[in-house]
């Protein structure tokens, strides 16, 4: 058994892949909510991890991630990309599997 007791929250924007996220939770008894909407939206200061795939961001909204992530989060984050904006919370670079690609880099920050 490799399930972790923790509570988490996702947050997806697309209307389709929100109701298909909720259709899997109900296979499984998960602690996992999750929520139809932008992050922008979302105040970031209540989570301890995030983990955020976002390649697909603009450089707008990637900007706006980054400036979110350093006024309102403490914690550890796992992102896909980034930028000089928040290099000072860089901690180290790994690869992950996803369901697109092997060996996709993700990068883990401290804010």
């Amino acid at each position: 058994n490799n399930k972790i007791d923790c509570y988490c929250t996702g947050i997806e924007i697309i209307k389709h892949r929100y109701l298909k996220s909720l259709k899997l939770l109900n296979e499984d008894n998960y602690k996992i909510d999750f929520i139809n909407d932008d992050f922008k939206n979302i105040y970031l200061g209540n989570y301890d991890i995030i983990f955020c795939c976002n390649l697909v961001f603009s450089e707008i909204d990637n900007n706006m991630l980054y400036n979110k992530l350093n006024k309102e989060f403490k914690g550890y984050s796992i992102l896909f990309n980034y930028n000089d904006k928040i290099k000072y919370n860089f901690i180290s670079k790994h690869t992950v599997n996803t369901s697109w690609q092997d060996n996709v880099c993700v990068y883990l920050f401290y804010f």
